[in-house]
């Protein structure tokens, strides 16, 4: 269900517009997070609500509004007779290199979650998690409206809600558990980063053999993908940052298009909305590397007068499809105020990134050989020298990130937080393409030495020889490295993503016990007071409770923005028998429990301060107890 909610709405676009191919396959899923992002801020839940129905309406009307000027304003006839697709010998090893790496990299995350089963332990799960949850049970997609998890009266609060919104039908339509459906968001993102790559060296015409050799590079790092679906865990920005060649090959497709330029610039703005609507450090870096495309494009006097005009055409769409998205996406545009201690020095932080060893002892020595081999076929690969810029660029700011303090490296860094795993997430982007031209390096070595070897026996190969020699040679090449690299580093990377999850401390099974009492205790209506730090905000998205906070809390950072009644009861609740103040947010609140659980939702967190001796509290009645936590009953007080 997730693939097909991914994939439908974006490819029905893309086909729209006429593109075809492998670029209609490329961009599907950043047009389908666009046209998400394009119709969530509208469907609040009340008459207009999110669901299946509404993106499929919304999908049907987008399609014949760009039918409609497709035929009656560009005069451009869509052929209604189906063609018969052509299958060749190079397109079908792309397509199974793109299906090995999605294989390969939904394998690692089936096993690392226990068949998808296993709760993610860390900071931020909590709140994506309740993102779903809201928004599956109310029908409200709307960004803003997320600000009701931990900010409910913080009227600027504003986060991209396109992944939650897709994962919410999810959850609607099978009713598999929200814990579930967040590991298959990163088990599907290889698949769909391998996918994008592959086409986008296809739509700006390079080899098939370098698209596939690059579509099998992409599972393999433990910087691409894997190390940022353990930090924070960042669901979001891990999908964004997989579709960023969804992007460039709507943009590359647009650009360099025989046809209608005009009418392909709408995918272009519905995939630059999406990213913008999955996470703002994705879009920024999306910005980068499609600035530095249209660049490559003008220095190789590729880009036509109209696709000048076709790119205004994109700008104007984004800007007025998107501009509930763009508005709270520019508020924020700076990031978080976050500057995280650079204290790795720079030789070594280069290290990290060409033997992906970031955070384990165990270095990648296999794919930095392939890297050094493709390095010696660059030149080779011109179409692609924007993207290797980009991720020199994005390397650079990696280290400045790791090994750099001061207001400068705070400053450029800020769109991502000035965080060294969304860079180096970034920057390895280019080592996948160079350890790809390594590969295929390999693989036309092979090749051409299997050739020779025929050519001593026989004095010449027909043509179905040749091709049989060719595909052998790939495929020797592509086994070779498979073994060499023990099964792509499933081992290793299934060892890295396994280390967000385990028994606890976050989630465990007496939490969870604990969660589906309160289900059964707590009167609709009704929220539970709980400790944003020990993991008792998964209340809401498991059992339905809704907590008072929904998220972990950076104290006192964040405290400014709860509003007052929050702020009474995380630093009073247990003076509620003394504190008028405190019992008048109880009745306002209507908190009629309080739960208590052991463990924190990270190293170094304490007790919040009114919730410290609650069994010294005399009107709370203890209801509930396990080894993990203890659930008390709030008596009904009057302001």
């Amino acid at each position: 269900m997730f693939l097909i909610l991914l994939f439908v709405p974006g490819l029905a676009v893309s086909a729209s517009v006429g593109l075809r191919g492998w670029a209609r396959w490329g961009a599907a899923p950043a047009v389908s997070f666009g046209l998400i992002g394009a119709v969530s801020p509208y469907l609040d839940g009340g008459w207009l609500a999110w669901n299946i129905g509404t993106l499929a309406l919304s999908t049907v009307l987008l399609c014949a509004i760009v039918l409609a000027l497709r035929i009656f304003v560009v005069g451009s006839r869509p052929a209604w007779k189906p063609t018969r697709p052509q299958i060749t010998s190079s397109g079908a090893l792309v397509a199974l290199a793109v299906a090995v790496s999605a294989g390969v990299g939904a394998y690692v995350v089936w096993r690392a979650s226990q068949r998808f089963q296993a709760f993610p332990q860390w900071w931020d799960t909590t709140f994506h998690a309740n993102a779903i949850r809201f928004i599956a049970d109310s029908g409200n997609a709307d960004p803003s409206a997320l600000r009701i998890i931990n900010f409910p009266s913080l009227e600027s609060f504003y986060y991209p809600s396109a992944d939650h919104a897709l994962s919410a039908l999810v959850v609607r339509a099978t009713g598999i558990p929200i814990e579930a459906v967040l590991n298959v968001g990163d088990a599907v993102s290889t698949g769909v980063f391998a996918l994008g790559l592959a086409a986008l060296v296809v739509v700006l015409g390079g080899e098939k053999l370098t698209a596939a050799a690059v579509a099998l590079i992409a599972c393999v790092p433990a910087s691409a993908l894997y190390d940022i679906m353990v930090w924070g865990p960042l669901f979001p920005y891990v999908l964004g940052t997989a579709v960023i060649p969804s992007f460039l090959v709507a943009l590359a497709s647009c650009l360099r298009t025989d046809g209608s330029a005009s009418l392909r610039s709408i995918t272009v703005a519905l995939s630059g909305l999406g990213l913008v609507a999955l996470h703002p450090g994705a879009a920024f870096a999306a910005a980068v590397l499609g600035v530095l495309l249209v660049a490559q494009l003008v220095v190789s006097r590729e880009l036509q007068a109209r696709s000048w005009g076709a790119l205004a055409v994109a700008v104007v769409v984004l800007l007025v499809v998107g501009f509930p998205q763009l508005r709270g996406f520019l508020a924020g545009a700076g990031g978080a105020s976050v500057d995280w201690p650079g204290t790795t020095p720079p030789a070594e932080a280069v290290g990290h990134l060409l033997l992906q060893d970031h955070v384990r002892d165990h270095p990648q020595w296999w794919l930095l050989i392939l890297v050094l081999l493709g390095l010696w076929s660059v030149r080779r690969q011109r179409v692609l020298t924007f993207y290797l810029v980009g991720a020199v660029v994005f390397a650079g700011l990696y280290v400045a990130a790791a090994s750099y303090e001061g207001p400068l490296v705070a400053e450029v860094t800020r769109p991502w937080w000035n965080d060294q795993y969304r860079l180096l997430a970034l920057a390895t982007h280019g080592l996948v393409l160079v350890a790809g031209f390594g590969l295929a390096n390999i693989a036309r070595t092979v090749t051409a030495g299997l050739g020779a070897v025929l050519n001593f026996f026989r004095a010449a190969a027909d043509d179905r020889t040749g091709r049989l020699v060719r595909g052998l040679g790939v495929v020797v090449a592509f086994l070779v490295m498979s073994v060499a690299t023990h099964l792509f580093y499933v081992s290793a990377n299934v060892d890295r993503v396994r280390q967000l999850y385990g028994s606890g401390p976050t989630v465990t099974a007496d939490k969870l016990a604990a969660y589906r009492e309160l289900a059964r205790l707590t009167p609709p209506g009704s929220v539970t007071m709980n400790d944003p730090a020990d993991g008792s905000p998964w209340m809401w998205a498991y059992a339905g409770v809704r907590p008072v906070f929904g998220h972990a809390l950076m104290i006192p950072t964040e405290t400014p923005s709860l509003n007052d009644d929050q702020r009474a009861l995380l630093y009073g609740f247990n003076q509620m028998e003394t504190n008028p103040v405190v019992r008048s947010a109880i009745a306002r609140m209507d908190v009629r429990y309080v739960i208590v659980a052991n463990g924190f939702i990270s190293d170094g967190l304490e007790r919040a301060p009114g919730l410290q001796d609650l069994q010294a509290v005399p009107a709370l009645t203890k209801v509930f107890e396990n080894r993990d936590a203890v659930i008390y009953r709030v008596p009904q007080v009057s302001p």
